[in-house]
């Protein structure tokens, strides 16, 4: 080149450099072939941006005390910083001693605020807190006891036998509480609604347990199952009432016999008569006599497929058919 072709690319390089240096820009380039300078830029200093909270969200959804709770916060540094969490606790209006992101939630009244507050900061500065709230949630009930009372009379009169269930219940939040029962006869719910059970619906080997579950409006407990029992036999009832003497004043009388474990045979045994009364196979006999007084009580005993049963009681008595003196 000639000496105007050298000075036109020193020129072109000085004013490339003075313009680099005036920008702050660094790393000069050797010239290209073409003469002229190339030039890499790097960041520009600036003044730090402090970090923000993003995005805070409860584990697990919902909050009961005694249960942990966590705040999982995202957040975010414009300037690539390390970023700090800082926690603080509210519930119900009152501070919780805990800067940590998780806390056991202490005890509070259903629908109580909890209330979080989280601040992300880097080592220059601390940014604005962000917030998140929810309601103290409902805790269910629990079932401690399960009393199962056997019932046959009712205001001093007999009623259909039947077993009556009386649950005993908590309820942590003071809430009213109702009951569903699902009696469970040899592994299978049966059609039967309510706190009792009629002991018509089972038979002698069936086994039989009742299920209860307690709701408080919002949720359910965990059920609560009684022991399975094993139905025993049942005592035969004798339904029929006995006749008047017939014209020869002989009494004749066969009783009827209702057995709930459908047994067919039966013994009998008088416990009381008048003095010549008899029992024999399943026949009452008697004859009228003077100064007697025609009364009697009958016990059967039924048995069924081999196994042995227990006493039925069944009066017989009635007002004197006889009285003393009478023809």
């Amino acid at each position: 080149m000639d000496s105007s072709g050298v000075r036109s690319t020193a020129i072109a390089l000085s004013a490339t450099c003075a313009l680099a240096l005036a920008c702050g820009e660094s790393d000069l380039k050797q010239p290209s072939s073409s003469g002229t300078a190339m030039v890499r830029r790097s960041e520009p200093a600036s003044v730090n941006t402090a970090p923000s909270v993003t995005g805070i969200r409860f584990v697990p959804s919902t909050a009961v005390p005694g249960a942990r709770l966590q705040a999982v916060a995202v957040a975010s540094d414009p300037d690539g910083d390390a970023i700090t969490l800082e926690f603080e606790w509210e519930v119900g209006g009152q501070r919780i001693l805990s800067d940590g992101a998780e806390i056991v939630v202490p005890a509070a009244d259903k629908g109580s605020t909890i209330r979080v507050s989280v601040v992300a900061s880097d080592e220059f500065e601390r940014g604005m807190p962000a917030y998140l709230e929810t309601q103290l949630g409902n805790r269910p009930p629990r079932i401690t006891e399960l009393e199962i009372e056997t019932v046959e009379m009712a205001d001093g009169l007999p009623i259909e036998p039947h077993w009556e269930v009386h649950p005993s219940v908590v309820d942590p939040d003071g809430d009213h509480t109702s009951f569903r029962f699902e009696w469970v006869v040899n592994g299978v719910v049966a059609d039967v609604d309510g706190s009792r059970f009629a002991k018509s619906h089972v038979r002698r080997g069936d086994r039989i347990q009742v299920r209860v579950i307690a709701f408080d409006g919002q949720a359910e407990s965990l059920p609560l199952e009684s022991t399975a029992i094993t139905i025993g036999n049942s005592a035969p009832e004798i339904v029929s009432s006995p006749p008047g003497l017939d014209p020869s004043g002989v009494f004749d009388y066969a009783p009827e016999i209702v057995d709930h474990d459908r047994d067919l045979s039966f013994a009998f045994r008088l416990i009381e008569g008048p003095e010549g009364m008899t029992i024999a196979s399943g026949q009452l006999r008697g004859r009228r006599r003077r100064r007697s007084l025609f009364a009697s009580e009958l016990r059967a005993h039924g048995s069924g497929r081999g196994v042995a049963a227990r006493t039925g009681i069944a009066a017989l008595k009635q007002e004197p058919i006889c009285q003393e003196g009478a023809p």
